[in-house]
């Protein structure tokens, strides 16, 4: 990782609240001399006891474009910056060939991609450091008093030989109703925030790239202090206003908990 930068203390807290949960796949695309790199931010879950990678479907989209257009992808990998050494290698991890559940309706806002993680994978990452959530660590985005989405934006991503180079940004949102003026065909259920930009390096990233990463909210205790928990996967944002749209994760994991129990002929509870 070149840098890491967060918008004030406050999300430089949540950054290491969370640094064992922020990771990003990437991989080598093969339409050029010499190939460029392509990357997206994602997590990972724990349900029904395994893990599973989540990220935005329109990633997924993106790449199945990608190879039906004959484009060769190699080097796949996941990489989780905040748990290993400069000199670590980053995890061999091809998406395409893995089992997905994947769900995207622009019209309704639903962008949601889980990718499974065979348990030799999931041991092999979690040595080191990286982690899963589990429902424990599921929040309700409306009770939230602010939001910080994570992740890499692809300007900063490169590659030299085998060494790939990102940045990790951490960047405060505010929470917002819908903009009258947004595209009334789309987005019906989509959460929308004002990304903070403190500074003039702020206003100048396009968080490209941090598409299918995390988005923690801030929940108050009666004591005054604050505790971190998901709220929502990253989908979209306008360059122009700054304003992203992301998926809420909670009511996506009941309904995911449902189609289990609908197959186990269970209640639902077993995450």
């Amino acid at each position: 990782m070149d840098q890491s930068r967060a918008v004030n203390q406050e999300s430089a807290t949540i950054k290491d609240a969370v640094a064992c949960y922020v990771a990003s796949f990437g991989f080598k695309i093969h339409d050029q001399n010499p190939p460029r790199m392509g990357s997206s931010s994602c997590f990972f879950l724990v349900i029904n006891g395994h893990w599973v990678l989540c990220t935005a479907a329109h990633v997924m989209d993106d790449i199945d474009t990608l190879q039906k257009r004959g484009v060769r992808l190699t080097d796949w990998h996941v990489n989780d910056v905040f748990t290993k050494t400069e000199r670590d290698y980053v995890y061999p991890f091809d998406l395409t060939t893995r089992e997905r559940f994947y769900i995207r309706d622009d019209a309704l806002g639903l962008d949601y991609c889980l990718i499974y993680v065979e348990s030799i994978a999931a041991a092999s990452m979690g040595s080191s450091g990286l982690a899963a959530m589990g429902r424990n660590m599921i929040g309700d985005s409306t009770e939230a008093y602010k939001w910080v989405v994570t992740g890499f934006p692809s300007q900063f991503t490169s590659h030299a030989g085998h060494h790939f180079h990102q940045r990790h940004y951490t960047i405060g949102v505010t929470p917002m109703d819908r903009p009258a003026d947004w595209e009334p065909e789309k987005n019906m259920h989509s959460l929308f925030g004002q990304l903070d930009a403190p500074d003039e390096d702020f206003e100048a990233i396009d968080i490209g790239g941090m598409s299918g990463g995390p988005i923690f909210g801030l929940f108050r205790q009666p004591n005054g202090t604050s505790y971190v928990k998901l709220v929502a996967v990253q989908s979209g944002w306008s360059e122009r206003s700054r304003i992203i749209t992301a998926c809420p994760i909670a009511p996506f994991l009941d309904a995911v908990d449902r189609l289990i129990a609908e197959a186990h002929g269970t209640d639902g509870n077993d995450t």
